[in-house]
């Protein structure tokens, strides 16, 4: 018997919901001239006059033809009389109740396919999936006149994902002096570590389903293998000058970790960030951005410390972007100190590396847009820790394309289809390594994502 699943459960309220919204915009649109309809239907039929010869007229020059006005489609208009009623009921509202306390609602579900290979049954993926589940609230508050050309902001965010569980998505508190010239933040609580871009970019607005392989790696409860930091409990500064053009950001964060990795020290983690905003022009924008973290001697059973850097740059001109990002992670691997001389290395170093690059089209106010990004990620490349079947992939490359379709702000549908290839694969107690490059693995994922 095929299991329901809780993805499948949210998969279909995800459609209900869609078919739900087409219908308002319909029904809208419809009622925008109730009495011109209603004139053309009570319109008698014209008479017919008889024709009457009448004597041809001097060749004139053709008179100028004045160009109609736009006519808005029916779909455009429901499309956008919902997009102002869901502004207005938020953004409107006099109630103070709203402003300190906005629901906040992201859910992301739909079905994975990936090509099906007899030697693939351990790594496959298929069927219906709950890629994300957020639900709290937010504030939604304006500054307060704090001084002569200063302003106070403080804003929060209190989120639970229930994708796979309940956990703490976002828990914390921010307060910013806000001034053109110079804006120190101060967030505390449960958030984002500001390390690494392709974890810093906004849950709902990322240009494929899911982050690159580097910041979710198949072999994530193995230390070696996790470049990102994902969400950590700390307090973060962040310093930005000339209107956030530059800024500067820095913190102590504790992780949260499975107890497999026994990382049970902070992290401190650094980064800065360069974004030109409109300085250029109106519409072209360079961004790039770079950062550091440390995490000293583990305090339980291993004797490991690391570190990693990560760089990224981006640029948008109208429509149409393209940016990248490298990062490389290091461990001194000092539990396996004597295994290392008795097989003649050098040092105790373990590396893990990643890039992507990406392009893309967003189309006039981001109702379609179309992405395409490489992907190259290396785990583990010294090879010296055994693969488990999960991370027996040692090096991939990823190519994936992307299509996303906004019909009305608060709903994206997105089409995914990624080649994969690996490339450096180890043997394993399942796999050979002629087996594993020989993969065929490809997969199609649909998304439906509402946020609220």
């Amino acid at each position: 018997m095929v299991k329901w699943g809780l993805g499948r459960t949210f998969f279909v309220i995800g459609i209900a919901a869609c078919l739900s919204v087409f219908a308002l915009m319909g029904s809208l649109a419809a009622q925008e001239n109730p009495d011109a309809q209603a004139a053309s239907e009570a319109a008698p039929p014209p008479s017919i006059a008889p024709v009457t010869p009448v004597p041809e007229p001097e060749p004139a020059a053709a008179p100028e033809v004045a160009t109609p006005p736009d006519e808005i489609s029916a779909y455009k208009q429901g499309q956008e009389t919902v997009n102002r009623s869901v502004r207005d009921f938020f953004d409107g509202q006099t109630q103070a109740a709203w402003k300190y306390l906005r629901p906040y609602l992201l859910l992301r579900t739909g079905a994975i396919y990936e090509q099906y290979d007899e030697t693939n049954v351990v790594l496959r993926r298929a069927g219906f999936k709950l890629f994300d589940a957020q639900l709290g609230f937010r504030s939604d508050m304006d500054p307060f006149p704090f001084a002569k050309n200063w302003d106070l902001a403080i804003a929060y965010k209190f989120t639970g994902s229930f994708a796979s569980g309940a956990s703490v998505s976002d828990a914390y508190i921010e307060a910013a002096l806000e001034n053109y010239w110079f804006t120190p933040r101060l967030r505390m609580g449960y958030q984002k570590v500001p390390f690494m871009w392709a974890e810093l970019q906004s849950d709902s607005e990322l240009y494929f389903y899911d982050r690159p392989q580097y910041a979710r790696p198949y072999g994530a409860k193995y230390a070696t293998f996790e470049i990102g930091l994902h969400r950590s409990a700390g307090a973060g500064l962040k310093l930005g000058f000339f209107d956030d053009v530059l800024s500067i950001e820095g913190g102590l964060y504790y992780p949260k970790n499975p107890k497999e990795e026994n990382w049970q020290i902070g992290i401190m983690a650094l980064r800065s960030e360069v974004d030109t905003k409109k300085l250029i022009h109106d519409r072209i924008r360079i961004e790039a951005g770079a950062g550091y973290y440390k995490q000293n001697t583990m305090a339980q059973y291993f004797e490991n410390s690391r570190q990693a850097v990560a760089v990224d740059a981006r640029l948008h001109v109208y429509g149409a972007f393209v940016g990248g990002e490298w990062v490389l992670h290091e461990m001194d691997d000092g539990i396996n100190a004597s295994e290392y001389e008795r097989l003649n290395y050098s040092n105790t170093y373990t590396h893990a590396m990643g890039y992507q690059v990406f392009a893309g089209y967003s189309f006039p106010k981001r109702e379609y847009e179309i992405a395409v990004r490489y992907q190259w990620y290396d785990p583990d490349n010294t090879n010296l820790i055994k693969p488990v079947p999960q991370s027996a992939n040692q090096a991939l490359r990823w190519i994936t394309v992307g299509f996303s379709w906004w019909p009305i702000d608060l709903l994206r549908m997105m089409v995914n289809y990624t080649h994969k290839q690996e490339l450096e694969a180890a043997e394993t107690e399942e796999f050979t390594a002629k087996r594993l490059k020989s993969l065929k693995n490809d997969e199609v994922v649909f998304q439906l994502q509402l946020l609220l």
